[in-house]
């Protein structure tokens, strides 16, 4: 039986979100219905993508949410999908370190006791 999961993180920058999966040359499109699994219809995703080796679309929500169907798809490419999280993170903080905007939504600064700031991301 397949069913729709939602991933722990959210993407709080969808805008980031997006050029980070042209980097990746990951195409997606946009205000979308996804198809997944069965009757399984993720109505009205913010982007919806698929990744190489996955059966179906995973669909990202307006508020950040990540939703997906692994059934079916290639063995061991679950973790496919962490790896494009892990790029939009990198990215984020690159995007941060260098001053540019609309980042301050997905991210915290933190001072530490030896006087470091730490960026601290927000899932």
């Amino acid at each position: 039986m397949s069913h729709i999961s939602t991933y722990a993180q959210k993407v709080k920058d969808i805008s980031s979100f997006k050029v980070t999966l042209q980097n990746l040359g990951i195409t997606y499109r946009e205000n979308c219905d996804v198809q997944q699994f069965g009757r399984n219809i993720v109505e009205n995703a913010a982007i919806g993508f698929q990744i190489p080796g996955w059966k179906y679309e995973i669909a990202v929500k307006d508020d950040g949410s990540i939703l997906y169907d692994h059934w079916g798809s290639e063995p061991n490419t679950m973790e496919r999908l962490g790896l494009v999280l892990q790029k939009y993170n990198e990215d984020v903080i690159l995007s941060a370190a260098y001053g540019q905007e609309n980042v301050s939504n997905v991210w915290t600064e933190k001072k530490v006791a030896n006087g470091d700031t730490v960026i601290v991301l927000e899932y």
